[in-house]
């Protein structure tokens, strides 16, 4: 995450299949992205995921983790992928 705050004008995040472990802190940091507006977590293992404050995201895919929680804002929200969970 400390390398992710210096690139405030990132519009498109790909963080797939890294065996991640993301906590809501860190989902939470995401929301300093100005103009965020596509996240790939999928086959991850993240458990909860808040994109509650990122008003830009258009497209999530958090398909393939243990997410037994998901919170997006669904201001631009065009696309959300988020099959196949399971705690």
């Amino acid at each position: 995450m400390e390398t992710l705050v210096e690139m405030r004008h990132v519009k498109k995040l790909d963080l797939r299949m890294n065996h991640l472990v993301l906590s809501v802190d860190e989902t939470a940091n995401f929301s300093m992205f100005e103009r965020l507006t596509h996240v790939d977590v999928r086959d991850n293992r993240v458990a909860e995921l808040d994109m509650s404050a990122v008003r830009t995201l258009e497209y999530l895919n958090c398909e393939r983790n243990a997410m037994s929680s998901l919170h997006v804002n669904g201001t631009a929200l065009k696309n959300i992928f988020a099959a196949c969970n399971c705690e």
